[in-house]
């Protein structure tokens, strides 16, 4: 279970990892996936995302090159 998860409760989270790619060999709590879904929306290594924040009037458009978990000890 991830610390996110933990935090919140997994029954309250929206939020879900995906298919697992790996785990770094120098860094055992860092842990590599090809995707997660977030609120019921799937998204995947190198899509393009859309990122807006309530309030603010510019927003700005992204593309998802890392996907990873770090575990806080």
């Amino acid at each position: 279970m991830s610390r996110l998860q933990e935090d919140y409760g997994e029954e309250n989270m929206d939020f879900k990892w995906g298919i697992k790619k790996g785990i770094d060999c120098m860094n055992e709590k860092l842990k590599f996936y090809e995707s997660f879904v977030y609120e019921g929306v799937e998204y995947n290594l190198y899509d393009c995302v859309y990122v807006y924040s309530t309030g603010c009037f510019e927003t700005s458009i992204g593309k998802l090159v890392e996907v990873y978990e770090h575990s806080q000890p």
